[in-house]
């Protein structure tokens, strides 16, 4: 009988732990933010080697045009670097609030995808008009 307790005090906290089963509504908003973020993540990666290209074609006639340019990289990589750092699942009091979170989330990151999107579009161009 004690060993039966056990086995259902174990039970309980495995259930309890697991918490609710998440409303298909946030899931189905969380799983929208997520794909905009997953989608625009591995941008970073050309954001690096759109920098490293453009220092590589910097002289005396471009450098301002080349450094801004690089700076909006920047801007991009920060944005999403501190999107990824402030964002966290949701676990509010009620549904409603959770999904108003995740609705401003999902503003914020469709935000940076735009704004990466767009400085390496402008980073590729630079990069044609100056790549002999």
């Amino acid at each position: 009988m004690r060993l039966f307790r056990l086995f259902l005090l174990l039970i309980s906290i495995v259930i309890i732990s697991c918490g609710p089963p998440k409303d298909p509504a946030y899931e189905k908003l969380y799983d929208e933010v997520m794909v905009i973020h997953d989608d625009v993540m591995p941008k970073m990666t050309d954001i690096n080697r759109a920098k490293k290209k453009l220092r590589k074609l910097k002289d005396g006639t471009n450098e301002e045009q080349i450094t801004t340019q690089i700076q909006e990289l920047d801007a991009a990589d920060e944005a999403m670097m501190s999107w990824m750092h402030e964002f966290d699942a949701p676990e509010l009091p009620t549904l409603a609030e959770n999904l108003e979170y995740l609705n401003a989330e999902k503003i914020k990151i469709q935000h940076v995808s735009d704004q990466m999107l767009r400085s390496l579009q402008e980073a590729d161009m630079l990069i044609k008009t100056y790549t002999k």
